[in-house]
């Protein structure tokens, strides 16, 4: 879990539906703020995020672009993604994360970190993930 920055400071009001993330390349360990868990239906501090699970929590029509996202992300590469999520009750959310490379005082690339942002409007949200027509995520660039 994300410990060192708040939720609720990175944009006034909108906590629920903004969180962050980093991930160290060292041990590909993945760490996700309260709201980020929240977006995918965990409560706070009850599941250590990991690449598997985030790709559980990927809409399947959406996995290949993610899968291709991800590859960036382990390169250390700055990336952005739209897509859906499903939480753990089986409601999809529409997601854009952006990430940029984390440095060490030497300047070397050691993972990424960045932010979650839900879009889902209220037609879109709370649609359980076999109600889901096409559409909905862009490629990352």
């Amino acid at each position: 879990m994300v410990d060192d920055f708040d939720d609720a400071a990175v944009v006034a009001g909108t906590a629920q539906r903004v969180g962050r993330f980093r991930f160290f390349l060292d041990g590909q360990r993945w760490e996700w703020s309260k709201a980020v868990a929240r977006m995918h239906g965990y409560e706070p501090r009850t599941v250590t995020p990991t690449t598997e699970l985030l790709l559980l929590h990927k809409h399947p029509d959406d996995r290949q672009q993610v899968t291709a996202v991800l590859d960036r992300v382990l390169q250390g590469e700055p990336f952005n993604s739209r897509h859906r999520i499903i939480d753990t009750a089986g409601h999809t959310r529409f997601v854009v994360v952006v990430g940029d490379s984390m440095v060490d005082e030497s300047g070397s690339v050691i993972g990424t970190s960045g932010f979650y942002l839900d879009v889902t409007t209220g037609d879109s949200g709370g649609h359980h993930h076999d109600d889901l027509g096409d559409g909905g995520c862009a490629g990352a660039d």
